[in-house]
C-alpha cells in the first residue's frame, strides 16, 4: 500500500510506532474510499448530463468542479485529524499503559488499544470490545472497563451498550 494522505520521508515512517502505523493505513484507506466515491458521482453525473441531453454543457465542468472542492475539503481534514491521532499516539506511546491515565485532556490516549477517530464508531466498539474479552477474569474485566476515561470519551453514546455487552461475558 502507498501512503500519500501525508508526506513523510523514510526516517520519520521507520520511526512509526504500532498505533501509529495503524492510524496511518485507516487515514490511506479512507482517502482511497473518498477518491473512488468521486469518480463515481462525476461517472454518475456525467451519466445524469447525458440522458437529459446536456452531455455537451458546461454544467459537467461546474459539477466536477465542485465534486472537486468538496474532496479537496474532505482530504483537508482527514490529513488535519489524521495529523492530530498521529502526535497524540506519539504522546501516549512513551508513557506506555500507566495506571489511571490523566484527567480526560483532550485527545489524551493512554488506553491499551487503539484509539483512532477516522474508525467508524462500530469500528471503535470491536477494537474496544476486543481489548477487554481478552481480560480472562470477568470480574477484572468490568473493573477496569468501569474505571476507562477514555473509552467514555471515544465510544461516547456507545460506552454503556459496550458495558452491558462486556457484563454478558463476565457472568
Amino acid at each position: 500500500m502507498i501512503i500519500d494522505v501525508i508526506e513523510l520521508t523514510e526516517e520519520e515512517m521507520s520511526a512509526l510506532n504500532l498505533q501509529q502505523i495503524l492510524i496511518l493505513r485507516n487515514a490511506q484507506i479512507h482517502k482511497e474510499e473518498m477518491k473512488k466515491t468521486l469518480e463515481s458521482d462525476k461517472k454518475s453525473a456525467r451519466l445524469l448530463l447525458l440522458a437529459n441531453g446536456m452531455a455537451r454543457s458546461s454544467v459537467y465542468d461546474e459539477m466536477c468542479a465542485e465534486l472537486e472542492e468538496q474532496y479537496e475539503k474532505d482530504l483537508a481534514e482527514l490529513v488535519e485529524r489524521t495529523q492530530f491521532n498521529l502526535a497524540n499516539a506519539t504522546q501516549s506511546s512513551g508513557g506506555g499503559s500507566g495506571s489511571g491515565g490523566d484527567s480526560g485532556s483532550s485527545g489524551s490516549t493512554d488506553a491499551p488499544y487503539l484509539v483512532d477517530y477516522n474508525l467508524s464508531m462500530l469500528e471503535r466498539v470491536e477494537v474496544v470490545q476486543a481489548y477487554y474479552l481478552s481480560v480472562e477474569d470477568g470480574i477484572e474485566r468490568m473493573r477496569q472497563y468501569a474505571s476507562d476515561k477514555v473509552a467514555r470519551e471515544y465510544l461516547g453514546d456507545y460506552y454503556a451498550a459496550l458495558y452491558s455487552i462486556l457484563q454478558q461475558y463476565s457472568i
